[in-house]
């Protein structure tokens, strides 16, 4: 984390951290604010559930070059949750995630107070998978930062309606298609 407030690094250097994290993620019913704690908490003007859904969220890399950087999170699933995961997850929808640190709360980290939040990672949904194992199962979402679409390759066809994307009015290519099956005399056929 590159730009972090006063009072964040501040509460980095005491002896005892009680770290949280905030996701929220876009999906095709809403978008869903979980923290990791348990019980609501209300940050940033919107409640967040906290009911240990949020399981894992795999490590968040940081570099100095321009470059595509993922991460995952890992959800704790019920067959609802698998069914809602498999019918509301879909690419390239945004998701965010931040770390905030607690208080003590004199003892009780339920109670304690937020000192600060750092956003530590935004990106788009990339793909999903459903871990089924009975005894345990998860949800993984892997999510990349908006540099991974510069990496997907462009596909452009010499066709109309691909002109039009970028030039609405031209009609270059508007009978591209019917030379295809053009039958066009060739040479001297006497």
């Amino acid at each position: 984390m590159r730009n972090i407030s006063e009072a964040f690094a501040a509460a980095l250097g005491g002896d005892i951290l009680y770290p949280i994290f905030f996701y929220e993620a876009e999906f095709a019913n809403g978008t869903m604010n979980l923290w990791t704690g348990f019980g609501d908490r209300v940050w940033d003007g919107k409640t967040w559930t906290g009911i240990g859904w949020l399981i894992g969220i795999s490590e968040v890399e940081e570099t100095t070059d321009t470059q595509a950087t993922s991460l995952t999170i890992g959800l704790q699933a019920n067959q609802q949750v698998v069914s809602a995961a498999l019918q509301s997850i879909r690419r390239n929808k945004p998701m965010t995630i931040w770390m905030g640190l607690l208080s003590d709360g004199g003892g009780d980290v339920a109670k304690g107070e937020l000192i600060d939040v750092q956003q530590i990672f935004s990106g788009l949904c990339d793909i999903s998978e459903v871990d089924v194992d009975p005894a345990n199962p998860a949800v993984r979402i892997k999510y990349s930062n908006k540099l991974a679409d510069l990496e997907r390759a462009r596909v452009r066809r010499q066709t109309d309606a691909d002109q039009k994307i970028d030039f609405p009015e031209d009609r270059g290519f508007e009978y591209v298609g019917a030379l295809s099956d053009a039958v066009l005399p060739w040479g001297n056929n006497g």
